[in-house]
């Protein structure tokens, strides 16, 4: 406490009392006079137009000259160079500080962020008697534990409902690099996340469309949040064209969603763009008062900004009838964003001049930042570097807290329950599995453009060596039966490719799905096949001996098992066998010979859910169940494991480690019972699949909730260990042959 005592006592010179000044005053209002005699914004009346037509020189300058700043980081290494900013940010410290200080809930720069918007401007009225608000790509969720803090220790008394969306961190489909996947605090609050056709993606329009009438049936909106990005980091230059789309489907949304008097925050980055100054006109001509302002908390060299609409007019106050189909038909259009949906002669040049002067301050601001980072990272000593912006740092801190006057939560008023291990506490469940880029933006680009060959030689293979023992076995630890009403089962978009998964380590999923599409695979069904069943054939050995001798298998798998040769194999459901009362293991493949490698999970689904049912009714007490199966990735597969699981005593898992193939068998052991109502539950699951599992547009994704998934720690965390021994097993024995052969 000295040490800290001596640096807050440190006195700050002219010129560093006005950099915290200045961290503090980036902030910029459009003119609220001028607003109402601007005319409305028209589109562009066809596709032929030319994008090039219009375009003011000034936005063009601002663009490459900082593009030209940006490309003096390229040939930093991003951790590094992450490290060093993070250092330098002399608004840092404020997010650690609070966690130490106040503990808010899920504290992060987001919600620090947010505090200082709702802070600086009347975004909300904490005097009102309702507050409904919508919070829109808002993993993991700190805007919403923000706005709950700023309510509550600013009087509100009132009744607040929210809902939020976001990309899904449990669908398979969605790209991890893409969303934000820490869950914790979703899987506390999931029945207030509107993830409309499985994947919570607002770029679609039946999604954001969707997504309006679920709110809707909450009331009006008074506050509409959009926190959204796509990351950009393999393409920083046109950042502002890749987000574009987002930014306008987060608009739509907020226009339909929004009463009048709401308000509406949105992130934005750069504004030279012709779409960007368009969105900004449409903002200024929507609301009362429309301001761009960057938080203290917010990285100074980053272009991030927000834009905080206040006091929105409503959609009548627009002359054209039919301005939001219009737009509705541009946005989703993905096409539209290559080029300009505006006519940009009917921006007037007054807001043009008003924009340009808020483009040019930003511009600034970030330019100098970025020099700064770049002359401390070179000219001062490391074990220097950071002495003094400590104290600006800790100095901007106490700014921080005496201008926003923040105080604590009462006990009881958070969120979520605050000693709430299973949300907060440190299990393989709080593991990040969120992508992380490595090295310098001039490495990324050039291993982009490698060939795969050439990304074969750099790819170290040894660490992909699976584990000596392949057997995960899980013992009945007197863990009771899954209840009833946790039976519950979703659909939504189809999968066609496993991008992601909750029950796996995300970097074998990116280098298995690099395999996949890299590799010759035309030898995995040739050449490995004698391996496979070799494989097979010595791990089933070793399961059967001193086991069990009345091995059965289903009239359809006999060709396939006959090939193992195993010792009186018999076909289940004869006669002479109903009657046998010895115990007896039934071996199901649940794998289509003619599946396409790293598709067996999602399309062999309906074989699995089919063939797992049946045993389950056909089985009689401590008989054991042996399947050939694929990986275990998603939801669907892992859930109904889970069920299956809930009839045996315990249950092993055996990749096959020395061949090309991404499959394994699961032994289940002493079969108990299976419940009537899981019976029935699955019984409908078979129903709605035939129904529904050849459909283009609907595929049920889910069978056990993913938050019953989540809690069970010990089948949960020896399914992720299985799975990834099984994807390393596949993608040592590939790259093996491939290093050999290509």
């Amino acid at each position: 406490m000295e040490q800290n005592s001596n640096v807050n006592s440190e006195s700050l010179s002219e010129e560093e009392q006005q950099q915290i000044q200045e961290v503090f005053s980036k902030k910029f209002v459009y003119s609220q006079s001028k607003s109402k005699e601007w005319p409305w914004p028209t589109f562009k009346s066809g596709q032929s137009e030319d994008a090039n037509l219009w375009k003011c020189e000034t936005f063009v300058d601002f663009r490459e000259s900082l593009n030209s700043s940006k490309d003096q980081l390229s040939t930093q290494d991003i951790k590094k160079w992450h490290t060093h900013t993070t250092n330098t940010h002399l608004g840092g410290s404020v997010c650690v500080n609070l966690r130490y200080q106040i503990r808010p809930e899920l504290c992060t720069q987001a919600w620090c962020k947010f505090m200082e918007i709702l802070s600086t401007y009347p975004v909300v009225d904490s005097k009102s008697k309702k507050l409904n608000s919508v919070h829109l790509c808002e993993a993991p969720g700190s805007f919403i534990t923000c706005l709950n803090h700023f309510l509550f220790t600013h009087g509100f008394t009132g009744k607040w409902q929210w809902m939020a969306s976001t990309l899904n961190p449990y669908y398979e489909g969605n790209n991890l690099g893409n969303m934000i996947a820490d869950d914790r605090f979703i899987r506390a609050t999931l029945p207030h996340w509107q993830f409309c056709d499985g994947t919570g993606d607002l770029l679609d329009k039946n999604n954001c469309n969707h997504l309006c009438k679920t709110a809707h049936n909450m009331e009006t909106a008074k506050l509409v949040t959009a926190d959204g990005s796509i990351d950009c980091q393999n393409n920083p230059s046109m950042q502002e064209s890749i987000v574009s789309q987002l930014h306008y489907c987060e608009t739509f949304a907020a226009l339909k969603l929004l009463g009048k008097g709401g308000s509406f925050v949105i992130k934005f980055f750069t504004m030279f763009e012709n779409n960007t100054i368009g969105l900004m006109y449409l903002l200024v001509k929507f609301f009362d008062q429309v301001n761009v302002f960057k938080p203290a908390t917010s990285k100074a060299g980053n272009s991030e900004v927000y834009v905080v609409c206040l006091n929105f007019l409503g959609l009548k106050v627009c002359p054209q009838e039919d301005f939001l189909t219009n737009l509705e038909r541009l946005i989703f259009n993905q096409s539209t964003f290559d080029g300009d949906i505006w006519n940009m002669s009917s921006v007037p040049l007054s807001f043009i001049e008003e924009h340009i002067n808020c483009c040019k301050r930003f511009h600034g601001w970030q330019q100098s930042a970025i020099q700064r980072n770049l002359s401390l990272f070179k000219e001062i000593p490391e074990c220097y570097r950071y002495k003094r912006l400590d104290v600006l740092r800790d100095r901007c801190f106490r700014e921080y807290m005496s201008r926003y006057k923040i105080s604590p939560l009462q006990n009881g008023s958070t969120v979520v329950n605050a000693h709430d291990k299973y949300v907060y506490g440190k299990t393989f469940q709080s593991i990040n599995f969120q992508y992380k880029h490595e090295g310098s933006f001039a490495e990324r680009m050039d291993n982009l453009n490698l060939s795969w060959r050439d990304r074969l030689k750099l790819i170290d293979v040894s660490k992909y060596k699976p584990t000596n023992d392949c057997a995960y076995v899980m013992k009945d630890a007197s863990r009771k039966r899954l209840a009833k009403n946790n039976l519950k089962f979703l659909s939504g978009k189809p999968l066609s490719v496993i991008r992601n998964s909750r029950l796996c380590n995300p970097k074998l999923i990116e280098l298995l799905n690099g395999i996949l599409d890299n590799c010759d695979l035309t030898n995995t069904n040739g050449d490995f096949d004698q391996e496979v069943i070799a494989d097979l054939s010595t791990t089933m050995q070793q399961l059967f001996t001193g086991h069990c001798s009345n091995i059965c298998c289903l009239a359809e798998d006999f060709d396939f098992f006959s090939k193992l040769q195993i010792q009186d194999l018999k076909i289940f459901g004869r006669e002479e066998e109903n009657k046998s009362l010895q115990q007896l293991t039934l071996i199901v493949n649940v794998t289509s010979p003619t599946t396409l490698l790293g598709k067996g999970e999602i399309l062999d689904k309906m074989l699995l859910l089919t063939k797992v049912s049946f045993a389950l009714q056909k089985l009689k007490a401590d008989d054991n169940l042996l399947l050939l199966t694929h990986s275990f990735l998603t939801r669907f597969s892992a859930g109904l494991l889970l069920l299956a699981y809930d009839c045996f005593q315990k249950i092993g898992i055996f990749p096959t480690p020395h061949a090309g193939t991404l499959k394994q068998l699961v032994l289940l052991s002493d079969f108990t019972s299976c419940p009537g109502y899981i019976a029935k539950y699955l019984q409908v699951l078979v129903q709605t699949y035939e129904r529904h599992g050849s459909s283009q547009e609907r595929d049920v994704l889910e069978i056990v909730p993913m938050k019953i998934l989540n809690k069970d720690v010990e089948f949960f965390s020896e399914l992720m260990k299985s799975n990834e021994n099984l994807l390393k097993c596949f993608i040592f024995t590939k790259l093996n042959w491939e290093k050999e052969h290509v």
